[in-house]
């Protein structure tokens, strides 16, 4: 019922952003690593394109879409699905354009998300 009315509301954004919250500043290792990024997972299934802050680990493991891929009988291993790569040779799912590192690239992210159709669509459907 929550997660209904959530989607809903969700529903009246165009764009969003994704950070690691304030409160991990305490162990920011341990939260930037072991945070699953379900906020961003939430946005992307809804269709939502996102500006990602890339210095939470699990961020990155939803961009780059890095999570165990289960066969019939094998142990889960990490397999990365891959498409392109970005600036700095890290494979991709999600447009390296809109990972950011820093206030003023998140600005650069959100210009060329409002103006550039083509990257809304790309990050419309991941």
């Amino acid at each position: 019922q929550q997660t209904t009315s959530i989607y809903e509301q969700m529903c009246y954004l165009d764009v969003s952003f994704a950070r690691a919250s304030a409160g991990c500043s305490k162990d920011w290792w341990l939260c930037s690593r072991w945070r699953t990024g379900q906020r961003l997972v939430n946005l992307l299934a809804a269709g939502i394109p996102t500006v990602v802050w890339g210095d939470a680990g699990g961020h990155l493991d939803v961009v780059m879409a890095s999570w165990p891929e289960r066969a019939s009988g094998d142990k889960a291993q990490c397999r990365p699905h891959r498409r392109g790569s970005d600036a700095s040779g890290v494979d991709a799912l999600y447009p390296s354009e809109l990972v950011v590192a820093s206030d003023h690239e998140a600005k650069v992210a959100l210009r060329a998300l409002l103006q550039n159709a083509s990257l809304r669509v790309q990050a419309t459907h991941v």
